[in-house]
């Protein structure tokens, strides 16, 4: 890898670094949320759905990352990355 393609790939890394951490954040809010819901004796359908599909959100970035990590140390053919915004602004409200 040249130096450009290199600092390419860093940078996507990062990113993708963000999504995973901002996910784990997510994740650990609906948590809490459903236990204070569950406290209070509210229906929690909709929370646990949320729930389920942030999980699957995070598996995905979880996966997108450690194939970037993979093809960085070269273990990888590289994989043409388009910028995603699946996870970013917008995307943060986790009430129900």
């Amino acid at each position: 890898m040249d130096s450009a393609t290199t600092t390419r790939a860093d940078r996507q890394l990062a990113e993708a670094d963000r999504q995973v951490t901002e996910g784990e954040r997510l994740v650990a809010k609906q948590r809490q949320l459903i236990d204070e819901r569950r406290r209070n004796g509210h229906d929690m359908e909709i929370s646990t759905t949320l729930l389920f599909e942030l999980e699957e959100s995070l598996r995905s970035h979880v996966e997108h990352r450690d194939r970037l990590r993979r093809e960085l140390v070269g273990s990888e053919p590289p994989l043409l990355i388009q910028k995603s915004t699946s996870v970013g602004a917008g995307s943060t409200d986790v009430r129900s």
